[in-house]
């Protein structure tokens, strides 16, 4: 009689223990899709912003705010003034537009001071920093 009971006592922990450790299964299944479906939604939330756009007229402001962002892609665009000159608007999300357009000018100035051509000079400088990275 006691093996009996002892059997039917191992029989119900290990049922208690499987049905334990199905629930346990479907708990974490559930939490994992609540979570799923939060990051999906903050992901909508996130596409559905307007990306900040920063203009500028300068070459140079230009192609460094894109190189500012090179590691992913942001969107560029070219479009005309009525007085027929460039501008550039480029996304920036991060507000690196007018540190980078201060940044420029300054240099300029220096450039300037020194009777050296500006546009030159930032070309060469980003001609050698390809080179950098291509040789990598």
């Amino acid at each position: 009689m006691d093996l009996a009971l002892q059997r039917r006592k191992t029989t119900l922990n290990e049922r208690r223990q499987v049905q334990h450790e199905k629930e346990e299964r479907r708990r974490q299944a559930a939490e994992r899709a609540a979570q799923e479906a939060a990051a999906a939604q903050m992901r909508r939330k996130a596409e559905a912003m307007p990306v900040e756009m920063f203009e500028t007229k300068d070459r140079e402001v230009a192609a460094q705010l894109r190189a500012a962002y090179r590691p992913q892609i942001v969107q560029s665009k070219r479009a005309m003034d009525a007085n027929g000159q460039v501008i550039f608007s480029i996304e920036d999300p991060e507000g690196h537009g007018p540190s980078i357009a201060a940044a420029v000018a300054t240099k300029r100035k220096e450039l300037a001071a020194q009777h050296e051509d500006a546009d030159a000079w930032f070309e060469r400088q980003r001609r050698e920093a390809d080179e950098v990275l291509s040789a990598r």
